[in-house]
């Protein structure tokens, strides 16, 4: 979704909740997340090529979604 959307969004949400959530919090709300998402892509590329360098043998597209589904989920959701 392109930023401006999200921003009327959250704009609109924010004058709704009582008490009403700072207008000044919003931009810097959506630049965490968004900064979040860019870092968390990077990761999962970073994942998959650690897993490609690691593997002496032929594998399935689903060896490296397990793989990078394990290594970058929170420790309290790989067991």
């Amino acid at each position: 979704m392109p930023q401006s959307k999200i921003e009327q969004y959250l704009d609109f949400y924010a004058k709704h909740c009582d008490p009403p959530f700072p207008e000044e919090e919003i931009k810097a709300k959506i630049a965490s997340a968004l900064s979040k998402n860019k870092v968390a892509d990077k990761t999962i590329a970073q994942e998959v090529r650690e897993f490609i360098e690691v593997t002496n043998s032929n594998f399935r597209v689903t060896d490296v979604e397990h793989w990078v589904t394990i290594v970058t989920s929170p420790p309290t959701s790989r067991f």
